[in-house]
């Protein structure tokens, strides 16, 4: 064997357990990474900053074996260089991760450590760069191993006290013995070292293996809740068309079309109808402030009052102030806007009152006008004993009326600009001679389209959209 291929042999040798180590940490740095980025739903940055973390490890790891600076042919002062730029940096993902686990401490403290990390860092590398010294100043990790302690037992005098980890005994069993192997390689340069070789790299792989095992639970516990969260959130949206009508009554002389398109799983608009017999019809349509459960909720609870309302189908001002009353009494601080018509076609009239809701409109082709009933009365909840008033008009063979929640006026595109009364008032005019059916789901086309445009902004209201058509 020539000295060249024993002085390879032996270079190899000496670094094979750091260069197995190196490329192991390496890949699952780079697997959390990957895994954190195809998950990109998740708001949480555990697996990021464990990756990072890692990440840096390991390549300072690899930079400082003998077989991987032979084998790329690198100048020393790229691998000097490489080194302090990876000591300096991983402390800010090392915090960063410490702080999705422990918490943002007493005031925030866990992010000063961050901040105190990067400015750090920042310092280090400029300086190295500028005066040419790949170490112009102490790695952190020494500093690290005074600072963490003293932080976590100033958090716990100030009465700090971090969520509870379920991971506890495997965090501080990883901690324990990396922090003793970094103990032994800090001691070793005062010739004090308990070991004779460095065994930090073997202590941090034990740590990345116990936060890895951390990571990857509380990632699928994460995953449960959402998956749990869902399961829930389809059970609400059955619930919740439950209470929505299964059909549209039939009234002679009136053709109702309903689009309903909530925002999330479930909405706070609601619509529903009262009707007396074939010539007598109500609607109703209403919108409670906010969004989610909490406004679907509320919805539920028009839908409760709205039942006992039904002796009052021919006068929506009296209907109205009944259902004020009773969210007033069952929903207080949750405001809700909400117009009812009732027709009466023996008469060829209808009769509107509203609470706070926007304007209903009437399409009459025959003259070309479009009227808006802009009269309201106090939102629902607001205060009790409200009085409300009718606004009665004689309806005529052709015309139109819509009844729409505030999501279709105030729907917004990439721009911010609001859908508004012009487009709405155009739609109505090019679209009015249509059927109710073709008319509604036109309309709500052509607001989602708006939304919906070349920005990808998603709905931002509930949207409930009612056209009676007069035939």
């Amino acid at each position: 064997m020539s000295p060249v291929d024993e002085q390879l042999r032996a270079v190899l040798g000496s670094s094979l357990a750091s260069l197995a180590i190196g490329i192991v940490i390496t890949s699952i740095s780079l697997f959390a990474i990957a895994e954190h980025f195809r998950r990109g739903r998740s708001k949480s940055r555990l697996l990021l900053w464990f990756g990072l973390f890692a990440g840096l490890y390991g390549v300072r790891v690899l930079g400082r074996a003998p077989a991987v600076r032979l084998m790329l042919s690198l100048p020393d002062e790229f691998w000097a260089y490489l080194a302090a730029s990876a000591d300096y940096v991983i402390m800010v993902p090392a915090f960063l991760f410490w702080e999705e686990i422990y918490g943002r401490g007493w005031k925030s403290s866990t992010r000063w450590l961050v901040w105190a990390g990067a400015g750090y860092a920042s310092i280090s590398v400029t300086l190295s760069v500028v005066l040419h010294r790949p170490y112009v100043l102490p790695e952190p990790g020494g500093a690290a191993l005074i600072a963490i302690p003293a932080f976590l037992i100033g958090n716990y005098l100030l009465g700090y006290r971090p969520p509870a980890i379920a991971e506890a005994k495997a965090l501080m069993l990883g901690l324990g013995v990396f922090m003793a192997c970094v103990v032994n390689s800090h001691l070793g340069r005062w010739q004090l070292s308990l070991a004779h070789s460095n065994p930090e790299p073997f202590g941090f792989l034990f740590f990345l293996c116990c936060l890895g095992w951390i990571a990857a639970h509380r990632f699928r516990t994460n995953e449960q809740e959402l998956l749990s969260l869902a399961e829930e959130m389809k059970a609400a949206r059955r619930i919740q068309e439950s209470i929505l009508p299964s059909s549209i009554p039939n009234t002679l002389g009136l053709e109702v079309a309903v689009r309903y398109s909530p925002m999330t799983a479930v909405a706070g608009d609601f619509y529903d109808f009262l009707a007396v017999d074939a010539h007598h019809l109500g609607l109703l349509v209403a919108d409670v402030a906010g969004h989610g459960v909490p406004a679907a909720l509320g919805a539920a609870m028009v839908k409760v009052a709205f039942s006992t309302q039904a002796a009052n189908a021919s006068d929506p001002a009296l209907l109205i102030a009944g259902l004020n009353d009773t969210m007033h009494r069952l929903a207080r601080g949750q405001f809700t806007t909400a117009g009812f018509l009732s027709f009466d076609m023996h008469a060829r009239a209808a009769t509107y009152a509203a609470a706070g809701h926007p304007p209903l409109l009437l399409w009459r082709p025959s003259t070309g006008t479009l009227r808006e009933f802009k009269e309201n009365g106090v939102l629902l909840g607001v205060l009790p004993n409200q009085a409300y008033v009718n606004m009665r008009f004689d309806i005529l063979s052709g015309d139109r009326i819509f009844m729409c929640t505030d999501g279709v006026w105030e729907a917004e595109n990439g721009a911010g600009e609001v859908f508004g009364d012009a487009r709405l008032e155009r739609f109505i005019r090019d679209h009015g001679h249509q059927l109710a059916n073709e008319v509604a789901g036109a309309l709500l086309a052509d607001v989602n389209s708006w939304s919906n445009g070349s920005r990808g902004q998603r709905q931002s209201d509930d949207i409930t959209v009612a056209v009676i058509a007069v035939n």
